[in-house]
């Protein structure tokens, strides 16, 4: 409502009719720290920036975190690439995003490069930090933190495993007692939470 008003005031002369809304088709989930991890990416691939390839990729992936090479030209011609180097140029970026650990390739009826695979790329830059990559950037690593804070996100939150039925023996039979209400308290209050700021 606020953002609303605010539109209608600021900016009156630009019609509903104009804007991006989300009952369009065509759009996909993107994590608001997007931006900083495609500076990572550049960074960590400096002299053959692979971040408009990851891009291209993310804007492609419709669910399962896969993405099926069924229309490679759009995502070589979506990455920026054009004339008779152009694949060669794309398949390059994409081994030094595999390399790097934001993609994992499959060969398969495409081709060498089938079938990928996009694993959650805070956990990957976060591996970065842990191993000292070169061309790692820990000031946009620390502002990626500060975003995931600020909005709640949970991606380095420790999983807690599940609580199994404890197996008794009893008069040569085996039952199973389920974990006391006390027990499953405890261990739901041993995961770590970010903050989350209302809006």
């Amino acid at each position: 409502m606020r953002r609303e008003i605010q539109r209608n005031l600021l900016f009156m002369d630009t019609p509903v009719s104009e804007l991006w809304v989300a009952s369009n088709q065509g759009w996909c989930l993107t994590p608001r720290t997007m931006p900083l991890v495609l500076h990572s990416i550049r960074a960590l691939s400096k002299g053959s920036s692979a971040a408009e390839t990851y891009f291209a990729l993310w804007c492609n992936c419709i669910s399962e975190s896969i993405v099926e090479m069924t229309s490679r030209h759009n995502l070589i011609s979506a990455a920026g690439y054009s004339g008779h180097t152009s694949e060669r140029t794309w398949k390059e970026r994409m081994k030094k995003l595999d390399e790097l650990g934001f993609i994992k390739i499959a060969s398969g009826r495409h081709g060498d490069i089938s079938c990928v695979l996009i694993p959650n790329p805070h956990l990957i830059l976060k591996r970065h930090k842990a191993e000292n990559t070169p061309g790692f950037d820990e000031k946009i690593y620390n502002c990626i933190l500060e975003l995931m804070a600020e909005y709640g996100m949970r991606d380095f939150e420790e999983k807690t495993a599940p609580v199994l039925p404890e197996p008794v023996q009893d008069g040569g039979t085996v039952k199973t007692i389920e974990p006391s209400p006390s027990k499953l308290a405890l261990k739901s209050t041993q995961k770590f939470r970010f903050p989350v700021r209302s809006k």
